[in-house]
């Protein structure tokens, strides 16, 4: 009897959590027409390594997980599925890269001045439209129910790895292709 106490306090938490997140997400809808994407977000072509020009290579490990590689200076970046790979490996090398490869139309108008603002509603607004989901899907499955959408959250997680490419670009671009991004930006996965 004391377990369903205790998830019923885990619940009403998520809910509360999630209402918070709802509220925010409400307040950046003003901004909505800026989500329009070309393609799908898993449709990723890795790109060269910046230090040797060379096409990484794509394997898959034994632990199931991705891996783009550089043969010749070993470079790597890792992720769950193939196109998670890619894009943290396109984070990692984008210094010779611009805007204009991010499929986001909005980052093609001419709108000077609002690029930065564009890349931030989207940076947010992925990343609680993504926890929304986990938290909804969190929910259902301690009620018992079915949870939604689990290729719909992987889908937010791909658009917000993509907005997180254009954030990075948009450093390079403001520090004259000097920006070395930190480890850890902006928000993690």
């Amino acid at each position: 009897m004391q377990k369903q106490v205790k998830i019923s306090q885990t619940v009403t938490y998520l809910e509360d959590k999630l209402e918070k997140i709802e509220v925010r997400l409400n307040c950046l809808l003003k901004g909505e027409h800026y989500q329009d994407f070309q393609g799908s977000p898993f449709d990723v072509s890795p790109w060269q390594c910046e230090t040797c020009k060379v096409d990484p290579e794509l394997h898959r490990k034994n632990n199931g997980k991705w891996i783009c590689i550089c043969p010749r200076c070993s470079k790597e970046a890792i992720g769950k599925d193939r196109w998670e790979s890619i894009l943290r490996w396109n984070r990692e090398n984008c210094s010779l890269r611009t805007l204009e490869d991010i499929p986001f139309q909005a980052l093609h108008k001419d709108c000077p001045g609002q690029v930065e603002n564009i890349i931030i509603y989207l940076c947010d607004y992925y990343y609680l439209k993504k926890k929304q989901v986990g938290l909804s899907r969190q929910i259902a499955q301690m009620r018992g129910v079915r949870p939604p959408g689990k290729k719909y959250q992987k889908r937010l997680t791909a658009f917000y790895h993509w907005a997180l490419l254009a954030k990075d670009l948009q450093k390079n671009k403001e520090n004259d292709g000097s920006y070395k991004k930190e480890k850890e930006s902006y928000r993690t996965t």
